[in-house]
């Protein structure tokens, strides 16, 4: 993965409370919370397509095929 130098203008008290919310250095704070950002976007995507995808799944199927 390629890094980028960036500086940005955060407020001290925003950071100082994700800081202590992941217990890590302000580098790897940032990271999480970028991270976090990307995987909203997923899940609100995936809500995005709640009721319209019928998904079945039979379970006492499933079993039968793992034990043989």
């Amino acid at each position: 993965m390629k890094n980028r130098k960036i500086t940005v203008l955060i407020p001290e008290d925003l950071l100082d409370s994700a800081m202590q919310s992941t217990d890590k250095n302000l580098t790897d704070t940032i990271k999480e919370g970028l991270k976090l950002l990307g995987a909203h976007r997923a899940y609100q995507q995936i809500a995005k397509l709640r009721g319209k995808i019928k998904l079945s799944y039979d379970v006492k199927r499933s079993r039968k095929d793992r034990s043989e």
